[in-house]
């Protein structure tokens, strides 16, 4: 399964995975500096566990 990953405070394009089973990771994105936790599941997409940073957004 590939994703395409974007920051989901200000939308930077983070990078591009190509995956097959579970990945756990965290990134810091280089435009707002906030650091988000992901959770990748070949089966069910990916999931944004927690936002961390000052420029957290609302947006889902």
């Amino acid at each position: 399964m590939t994703e395409q990953l974007r920051c989901p405070s200000c939308q930077r394009k983070l990078f591009e995975i190509q995956f097959n089973g579970l990945v756990d990771m965290s990134i810091k994105c280089p435009k707002c500096r906030n650091v988000i936790h992901l959770h990748l599941d070949s089966k069910k997409g990916v999931r944004i566990s927690e936002v961390v940073g000052k420029g957290v957004s609302k947006r889902g």
